[in-house]
């Protein structure tokens, strides 16, 4: 995943489109507003993984709704 990003973002700098300066921090998602949740922020832990991945896809967020654009 991380080779992917570094890849799309040499080709969008190639393109003369911008590309986000902060580093690419790869996450999953598991609960949003969660407030009650047994396990808060303060008892998260990381944990490398590896997952294999068959496919990704291109997604726009707007207003807390995604939308697929492409998948790959």
């Amino acid at each position: 995943l991380l080779e992917l990003h570094a890849a799309l973002s040499e080709r969008l700098l190639r393109a003369g489109l911008p590309v986000e300066s902060r580093p690419y921090v790869p996450h999953l998602t598991l609960a949003r507003k969660a407030n009650d949740s047994v396990l808060d922020s303060m008892h998260a832990r990381e944990t490398e993984m590896m997952w294999r991945v068959a496919s990704y896809v291109l997604v726009e967020s707007e207003g807390g709704r995604y939308t697929v654009l492409a998948r790959y």
